[in-house]
């Protein structure tokens, strides 16, 4: 017959809220620090929490003046439907605290979230803008640099929905409910938030009929999941003629779903009744620097002197891959680029070692958290929100081949797409980092500079790659054998705002 109705919430008993520990998924032993590909196509729903700024300057008495912030996804479809929503306004502080929480149910893969610092006069104190690679997959906790202000920053949250495959394999030791007409049992798993049922979603199983010990190896999809949430299991029989009786409820609490998923059984009442269930989510993350919010991409030294703002100086350009970190950084006043390497030193608490070009040394050790770097003297590597920071090296500074290059044919997807960063590797002149961006995606790799710099060769074995890839630099150019050319930049990056 049709599956049955939904149960009156009478029938319902309140839900065993210890299950059994579920086992968990086998993982592999090596912990990559690798970039996570962010999700593509949607819409997809987005939870952003707008927390506290810090920082913040204004004309007039600081007392007097109430700040909001202006959430909105910059959609890179012009015909997407526009998505944003305003906190309220908090008065007499320079570090107002919001702690506002939506839902925003309109964000396409490869969009870019803004956030605008603003006045009640409506006057911009700055702007801050997250790229989608820093939060598409596992979210970002942590501040982005408001453009704009002095040394100001934002303290942000972006969860991503996930979604679970959910499968309900069986249950045995169920107790026989209905002896004369014979038990229809069914599976109800629905959403948990904060203690209440959610009404995202709710899956209803098929009946199995006349069986203490049912099998339905049922798998479906739940859509949007946010970290959070847990899902609840009943288990119910609707063969009775006074309505649905209920054999018991389970809650698997979201710890156990993410990031790694769960497989095993959940204790179903009192009874001793056990339920075979399979969460996983679809996007599983890795244990890797992506799961705490460090992404590749642009990071600002802070405190940033106000000189430095619109040159190389107190940059950071982070490209990871596997177990290792490479940078690409500026700090004299001539804008001259130079590498550093990181490494993994210490998973809890989570610790890099970084160091200047090729060199063994201990490093300066750095805490990862909240999406930034923080060293033992205090200075810290704030996600910069800024992509107008780069600046042209002056020409024949420790060789004309190192600096800022683009290649043009790859700049439609806008801000980093299509440049290239060539750094030499300490106090070595031939051997150099190069840090590309293609599509908003950083990669780095390592190569070689010919003595006179009149070529240059990189490995692109780990890339699908030659392992010997050279080009000829002349006329403020790189030439490479397949056609691709790599212009010497001579103009400042566009800014986001």
């Amino acid at each position: 017959g049709p599956d049955p109705a939904p149960p009156p919430a009478s029938s319902v008993p309140p839900s065993s809220t210890k299950p059994v520990q579920p086992q968990q998924r086998s993982q592999a032993d090596s912990e990559a620090l690798t970039v996570l590909p962010q999700h593509q196509g949607g819409p997809h729903w987005l939870e952003v929490t707008v927390k506290q700024a810090t920082g913040l300057k204004h004309q007039k008495d600081i007392s007097s003046t109430g700040f909001h912030v202006i959430c909105q996804v910059r959609h890179k479809d012009s015909n997407a439907k526009s998505s944003r929503w305003e906190t309220n306004t908090v008065k007499g502080t320079a570090n107002p605290v919001w702690q506002e929480t939506r839902k925003m149910d309109k964000w396409y893969g490869g969009d870019d979230l803004e956030f605008t610092v603003t006045d009640e006069g409506g006057r911009s104190e700055g702007v801050a803008v997250l790229p989608h690679s820093a939060f598409g997959k596992h979210g970002f906790d942590g501040e982005i640099e408001v453009v704009g202000g002095d040394h100001a920053a934002l303290s942000v949250n972006v969860a991503p929905a996930h979604r679970l495959k959910v499968t309900v394999e069986k249950a045995k030791g169920l107790t026989h409910m209905n002896h004369l007409v014979g038990d229809s049992i069914y599976v109800v798993c629905e959403g948990k938030i904060n203690g209440k049922h959610g009404r995202q979603f709710r899956h209803q199983t098929k009946v199995v009929r006349n069986n203490v010990d049912p099998v339905w190896q049922e798998t479906f999809e739940i859509e949007p999941w946010f970290v959070g949430d847990d899902l609840e299991f009943q288990i119910l029989d609707a063969g009775g003629m006074l309505g649905h009786k209920s054999e018991g409820s389970a809650i698997l609490g979201s710890e156990e779903i993410y990031p790694t998923g769960c497989s095993g059984d959940l204790e179903i009442g009192s009874r001793g009744a056990l339920l075979s269930v399979k969460v996983e989510p679809i996007y599983a993350a890795d244990k890797g620097l992506g799961a705490f919010a460090l992404t590749n991409g642009c990071y600002t030294v802070m405190p940033r002197p106000q000189s430095f703002v619109g040159t190389l100086r107190g940059t950071r350009e982070l490209s990871i891959e596997k177990e290792a970190m490479k940078v690409v950084a500026c700090d004299d006043d001539e804008d001259r680029p130079f590498a550093m390497h990181g490494r993994l030193v210490s998973k809890s608490p989570l610790l890099v070692a970084i160091s200047e070009g090729e060199t063994e040394d201990e490093g300066r050790i750095a805490m990862i958290s909240a999406g930034k770097l923080t060293f033992a003297d205090g200075q810290v590597w704030l996600r910069s929100s800024a992509k107008g920071v780069m600046r042209e090296r002056p020409a024949g500074h420790a060789g004309p081949i190192f600096g800022l290059y683009v290649e043009a044919d790859l700049q439609s997807d806008g801000g980093f797409s299509g440049y290239r960063f060539i750094a030499q590797q300490g106090a070595n002149p031939d051997k150099v980092t190069v840090i590309c961006c293609d599509s908003n995606i950083f990669w780095a790799t390592d190569g070689e500079v010919s003595q006179d710099q009149s070529t240059i060769k990189l490995d692109l074995s780990k890339r699908g790659g030659p392992s010997a890839y050279t080009a000829e630099f002349g006329g403020g150019k790189l030439t490479w054998p397949d056609g691709k050319v790599w212009v010497k930049s001579t103009s400042t990056l566009p800014k986001l705002g």
